[in-house]
């Protein structure tokens, strides 16, 4: 054999794959797909911290919070987006979900402050979970069948519902 015979390549990608696979693996365990959002979801988790901005803002402005209905929020001052404001479910205009979500204040609130839940408008197509908030802007999340809660949970994680992770929410 001469040493002028052409060597078999080298597979230089090789290594770059098994890593790209190994790192992958790792962050599917890390971030089990049930405590993942889809985009829909992202999408109500926030327009619930839009609304909850627009409440503070209401708030420093006449020392107390707005609990009326979502699309008062956007009013004449335009501090709340359109379409989480057209999400309103109890609105009486035109309204449509954002993202495949309703938004609406609950009717029972905190004492000391207010509550907003979004939910989907077509459960489990649109969404499968519920989100809540209130004053303090933590969102807590929970599956109950499309539907919304009335009032804000005496306790939220004895009663299922579950606190959204800012890392899974980007902001």
């Amino acid at each position: 054999m001469s040493d002028d015979a052409p060597k078999p390549a080298r597979r230089r990608w090789l290594p770059t794959v098994i890593a790209i696979v190994v790192i992958a693996a790792i962050l599917s365990v890390a971030v089990p797909a049930s405590d993942r959002l889809t985009a829909r979801e992202v999408a109500a988790v926030d327009g619930l911290r839009a609304i909850a901005d627009v409440e503070t803002l209401v708030k420093r402005g006449s020392k107390q919070y707005y609990v009326g209905d979502v699309y008062a929020l956007h009013g004449q001052l335009k501090l709340l987006p359109s379409d989480v404001a057209e999400a309103d479910a109890t609105w009486g205009g035109t309204r449509r979900p954002r993202a495949g979500y309703w938004f609406v204040a609950l009717a029972e609130p905190p004492a000391d402050g207010f509550a907003f839940a979004a939910y989907p408008a077509s459960h489990p197509h649109d969404g499968r979970l519920t989100f809540i908030i209130r004053e303090d802007a933590r969102v807590w999340a929970k599956d109950v069948g499309g539907s919304h809660p009335t009032r804000w949970p005496a306790d939220p994680k004895t009663e299922g519902w579950r606190m959204i992770e800012e890392a899974n929410t980007p902001r």
